[in-house]
């Protein structure tokens, strides 16, 4: 009995990072949650589909990539952000704790249908090597992916943690 106890401590402390809130939330856009619920789902497919454990969906990731989606659509593509910001960094100012993370960008047309739209940026995600590697790191346990529009564009992205 006792040891189930402390295993069900153990797994509550264990998640409790991906449920910690955000220093600073960024939302996504009504019309693009379905969009980036999409997108994870995709992503954990592509997982399964190479025999790894699907990611949880991480607030501080969440609000990481959405911040970072609203920079791009209003100043530059990039994995560069404020004032120079890395990925990593910003996944660790807003309070991710752990030490692995990653970061895949990606500039798109945009879409009515956002589930095809979802399959899309994932598909590309997959033809890249770098962004591949990223989906397919069997390290990472977390996801958070953001989504922001300007004009004929949708800006997204997949922030990793382990």
């Amino acid at each position: 009995m006792i040891f189930w106890v402390i295993r069900l401590v153990a797994t509550i402390f264990k998640d409790r990072n991906r449920l910690h809130r955000p220093r600073r939330a960024f939302s996504t856009p009504r019309r693009h949650i379905g969009t980036a619920k999409w997108v994870i789902i995709y992503t954990n497919q592509a997982r399964a589909r190479s025999g790894l454990r699907p990611l949880a969906r991480h607030l501080v990731l969440q609000s990481s990539a959405q911040g970072h989606s609203d920079f791009m659509a209003r100043h530059a593509y990039s994995h560069e952000g404020v004032r120079g910001s890395s990925p990593h960094g910003r996944m660790k100012e807003l309070g991710f704790s752990g030490m692995m993370t990653a970061e895949n960008i990606f500039k798109y047309p945009a879409r009515r249908d956002r589930k095809k739209l979802a399959k899309e940026l994932v598909d590309g995600w997959m033809k890249s090597p770098g962004h591949r590697a990223n989906i397919l790191d069997g390290k990472l346990k977390y996801i958070g992916v953001g989504i922001a529009q300007s004009g004929d564009n949708v800006y997204a992205t997949q922030n990793f943690g382990g």
